[in-house]
């Protein structure tokens, strides 16, 4: 906007002083009305603005969802309930992600509006996944030379809109061990879902990379001649959390790459036919939101994303095994009371990749190589 108002004004000056010029040497009687008219437009159509804003209401539209890295087209609503047009305006667009803290500024140029509504479509992007809010936080009307701006205050022009962006996901091979489940105190069992109740048996199946030795079936497997896996059934209390700390300091490109972890662990271990808690916390709250279909797996991801807190469900040590995932050296001692006590396997991600090293019960990853470095998780 600031280059076409320059350059708008230097055409202003250029025909005035050119204009000025004919009627100084040729005392020309229209030539001077062509002066006054030229110099009196900009402030002719910026008090006819002052008027229009007054009219004008600008309201902003975006998908509910969009992908990371890809140009997504949102729209901006131009309602005009006055008689006299729009002839050009900017709009100033705020974009902020809830996730990384990020934000940028975008100007949209809006040609003449005659009509009462009309929309002008826009393209955005955002390189990392979160919670975007596009807000429009200014309206500028030009007059007709375009280097004089009036800004509309009131009439709608704070509209908001939100979009999530979802994670890229990979692949990683898992093997979660169950953590020895307090079953003396479940009250109800389920042969019907998959659990880590080695009494009862969910299913059999084959042996499988990745598979725990203790699920063998030996006395069928040696009637086979195969191995043969034996799926425990699930006992109705809360065993397994996976659990992002987003407390600490950390940057975009680690946040988006936190993310994406927690959203392939998350998805691969539902895919295993586990049922699990999602849970995280920021700005010292806990949020925790059960997963035992897709869609409760996409809607707390979404959520979490979000960094709102539409489920508090209370926990009192209930946790048998909590998956925690966070930054390096930001996460001990960070944990909710109610989680110290549970078994505690903890997804760092560091920022120099020489402290990628393997310890008991804690894996290390690097921004920039985590597909890399967490190919397999055994968690």
């Amino acid at each position: 906007m600031r280059k076409q108002r320059i350059k708008g004004m230097i055409s202003w000056i250029f025909v005035l002083a050119v204009l000025g010029t004919v009627v100084f040497f040729r005392d020309s009687a229209i030539a001077f009305y062509c002066v006054v008219f030229w110099f009196l437009i900009p402030f002719i159509s910026t008090a006819l603005n002052l008027y229009i804003r007054k009219n004008l209401k600008m309201e902003i539209f975006c998908p509910a969802s969009a992908e990371k890295g890809k140009e997504q087209s949102a729209d901006i609503f131009v309602e005009n309930r006055g008689k006299l047009p729009v002839f050009h305006s900017f709009v100033r667009v705020q974009m902020k992600n809830r996730l990384t803290k990020e934000m940028t500024e975008q100007e949209i140029e809006i040609p003449t509006v005659t009509e009462k509504q009309t929309k002008e479509s826009f393209s955005f992007r955002s390189d990392y996944c979160g919670y975007l809010t596009l807000k429009i936080t200014g309206v500028f009307l030009m007059d007709w030379l375009g280097f004089l701006a009036v800004r509309c205050k009131e009439n709608g022009t704070q509209s908001v809109a939100k979009t999530v962006v979802l994670p890229d996901t990979f692949v990683p091979q898992i093997v979660l061990e169950p953590a020895a489940g307090s079953t003396e105190d479940a009250e109800e069992w389920s042969p019907f879902r998959k659990g880590n109740d080695q009494t009862e048996t969910y299913a059999l199946r084959d042996y499988a990379p990745g598979d725990s030795l203790r699920q063998i079936h030996w006395k069928l497997s040696s009637k086979r001649g195969q191995l043969i896996i034996r799926e425990p059934s699930l006992p109705e209390i809360k065993t397994l959390l996976l659990f992002w700390n987003k407390e600490g300091q950390a940057e975009a490109g680690e946040m988006d790459t936190m993310a994406e972890v927690v959203s392939s662990a998350a998805q691969m271990i539902w895919e295993m036919g586990e049922t699990f808690t999602l849970g995280w916390q920021q700005n010292e709250e806990s949020c925790y939101m059960p997963v035992g279909t897709e869609e409760e797996l996409q809607q707390a991801i979404a959520q979490m994303l979000k960094g709102e807190f539409p489920v508090k469900e209370q926990t009192q040590n209930t946790y048998a095994k909590v998956i925690v995932f966070g930054m390096e050296n930001q996460v001990e001692g960070n944990l909710p009371d109610e989680l110290k006590e549970a078994q505690v396997t903890e997804v760092l991600c560091a920022r120099e990749p020489e402290r990628r090293i393997a310890e008991p019960g804690r894996i290390i990853y690097c921004a920039g190589t985590y597909r890399e470095d967490l190919i397999r998780m055994e968690l």
